[in-house]
């Protein structure tokens, strides 16, 4: 194994890295198919949970009618919005009711249904009279922020911009705009500059094999045990623990078929769930068909960003201007860590770059929730500013590989991580693994300049050509020193 940037690298000073391969503890179990999944758990007494959806991207219930799905035999709870106690809200900050009068995507519920079987329930669904008032809806980002756009939440957020900050990342308030140096000043230094504003607004579903679901127990008062196919027990409690007032929740976790970093809050299952079981004294299993994982569970985020990027001569990056508007769909989670991890991981690809004015709007719009992904905030913001950096490779015709080598995070560098607190990288470089990555590749041998292919064929209707692009790691991250507390104040 080659070991780049740290020279007093020793095996033995390491417990796995320079090692024999290490087993995994569960390998066994999983391939013989004896591991416990959490549709391989059942509880005494439980009843199976499932939800009526709205058919409408935004709408108000008028009227509902229930009472011929709580006659259905097998049927143990209907619950609406009447029943459910409207202060208990989802998101952060607190926002959106577990059962609302009002919907906000195509697949919000409607209703919740307990009963012994999931085709009791869905059929006791079906019974469910309900009249809606359909209500103009928003889609994009950029539009919602716009006067005039209709409001998701209109008593706590103007223009549907989301109060940054969230405590359990960001404890010492929240970090969301990124001011350093002087911009108008970096960019009189500059010989290339560009300016645009790139998307990255499709807001994919990874849809792992397994989908998601809770079981939850109540056990009197504000206690709850959750069983969850979460693969991360503490993110799934601190953002569902702020839903229910000073509920108390013991989280318990199997074997994941599959997340790609996505499986983590499960806010609407788990409360969904617990709602259910307070209701009817009885634990209650809710969990989603593969058709819901699609259209209800939690998104990659929605990226549009409009930025001017700029470098020198040499191609190192000297002044970023961005305005960052995130689209965390209905309702935000732990979507503030994610932007401050975003913001971050954008230092750390421009890591030689002193000036910075790189602002963010967390915006809600009428989308199912967006979330954690795999890449978590940094990705998406990435794949955003590196076009425009290539914009302005382009422009001076700057070989792409001695670019990321110049800008990229190193011994030393100091950044802003999603804390909104200063961190100091130690003994990290990537410049060597740049090089060996560029050597492997043969990319000076291929690489001919922007634009110009490195084979034609003899008829001139074809060409190949190669290109190169880079985004930071958040699985590499490592930093060892911190600095001084600099975060931006609060602004709204």
């Amino acid at each position: 194994m080659k070991h780049f940037g740290n020279e007093n690298y020793k095996p033995e000073n390491y417990r796995y890295i320079g090692k024999v391969n290490v087993s995994r503890k569960d390998a066994r179990e999983i391939v013989t198919g004896k591991c416990t999944f959490l549709d391989d758990f059942t509880l005494p007494r439980m009843l199976i949970g499932r939800a009526l959806r709205s058919p409408h991207a935004h709408a108000r219930i008028v009227h509902i009618d229930v009472e011929k799905a709580k006659k259905v035999e097998g049927v143990a709870a209907v619950l609406t919005y009447k029943d459910v106690d409207q202060s208990w809200k989802m998101g952060w900050p607190p926002m959106k009711p577990i059962l609302g009068q009002e919907l906000m995507y195509v697949g919000d519920p409607v209703a919740l249904i307990a009963a012994e079987t999931r085709e009791i329930a869905d059929a006791a669904a079906e019974l469910i009279e309900v009249e809606y008032e359909v209500l103009p809806s928003v889609l994009d980002g950029m539009e919602a922020v716009k006067d005039g756009a209709p409001q998701l939440y209109p008593d706590q957020f103007k223009n549907n911009i989301v109060t940054p900050g969230y405590p359990p990342f960001q404890k010492d308030g929240p970090f969301w705009h990124l001011v350093k140096g002087d911009v108008d000043k970096g960019f009189e230094e500059c010989a290339y500059i560009a300016e645009d504003t790139v998307e990255f607004s499709k807001m994919a579903a990874p849809a792992a094999p397994e989908a998601p679901g809770a079981i939850v127990r109540w056990e009197g008062g504000n206690d709850f045990t959750v069983w969850c196919d979460t693969q991360s027990g503490y993110i799934c409690k601190i953002t569902n623990s702020s839903v229910i007032t000073d509920c108390n929740l013991d989280i318990h976790t199997f074997n994941v078929g599959g997340s790609y970093g996505n499986k983590q809050s499960q806010v609407p299952q788990v409360m969904s769930a617990a709602v259910l079981a307070m209701k009817t004294g009885r634990p209650v299993k809710v969990f989603q068909t593969k058709q819901e994982q699609m259209c209800c569970f939690e998104t990659r985020l929605g990226s549009q960003v409009h930025a001017r990027i700029g470098m020198d001569k040499d191609g190192v990056v000297k002044a970023v201007k961005a305005e960052w508007f995130v689209d965390t769909g209905c309702m935000s989670n732990a979507t503030q860590g994610q932007i401050g991890v975003g913001i971050g991981e954008a230092q750390l690809v421009m890591c030689k770059c002193p000036n910075w004015d790189l602002d963010t709007s967390l915006v809600v719009t009428n989308k199912q929730p967006a979330g954690i992904v795999r890449g978590y905030g940094g990705q998406e913001l990435n794949s955003c500013l590196s076009l425009l950096m290539g914009r302005t490779m382009r422009e001076g015709n700057l070989d792409p590989v001695e670019v990321f080598k110049k800008n990229y995070v190193g011994e030393g560098d100091i950044y802003t991580w999603r804390d909104g607190r200063q961190w100091q990288a130690h003994s990290v470089t990537y410049v060597k693994a740049i090089e060996e990555a560029a050597e492997q590749f043969q990319w000076k041998d291929k690489w001919k300049g922007w634009g110009v292919p490195t084979w034609t064929s003899p008829d001139g209707k074809k060409v190949h050509g190669v290109g190169v692009g880079i985004i930071r790691s958040p699985l590499l991250r490592k930093a060892d020193r911190k600095l001084p507390f600099a975060a931006s104040p609060l602004r709204r």
